[in-house]
């Protein structure tokens, strides 16, 4: 007998690029919104430089190179300060002044959503049938 079953699975390494890009983002986006050269952004550039540089570091083999990896990241990162800065300016104006919050509790969110799918690629739990 042979088994024919296929197994489409998603890699680990592309997971977890796939999920920091997350984390990249709307970090990216609350130092848009709160300012580049201010006192938290300039705090928050190097948690952002470590995301955006990181997960290359600790995953990534020789099938990509770092520059054509990094350009996509730094697309991601510049996407995200962008449009920290535009709803910073759209907070009070076309926005209530509670949507504030807004892009740190998604980069808490996001950040959770990673952490947990970390520790279950970790832990190897698989799928039965």
């Amino acid at each position: 007998m042979q088994n024919t079953h296929l197994e489409t699975t998603v890699s680990a390494e592309s997971a977890f690029e796939f999920d920091t890009s997350f984390v990249l983002f709307f970090l990216a986006m609350e130092i848009g919104h709160k300012g580049l050269f201010t006192f938290e952004g300039i705090l928050m550039a190097p948690a952002l430089a470590a995301v955006l540089i990181g997960p290359y570091l600790l995953v990534r083999g020789g099938d990509t190179s770092f520059g054509h990896w990094a350009a996509g990241r730094g697309v991601i990162s510049g996407l995200g300060l962008a449009l920290g800065a535009a709803f910073a300016m759209a907070v009070g104006t076309l926005l209530p002044e509670s949507f504030e919050v807004l892009p740190f509790t998604l980069l808490i969110m996001a950040c959770m959503a990673t952490a947990f799918l970390s520790f279950g690629a970790l832990l190897g739990f698989k799928l039965e049938r």
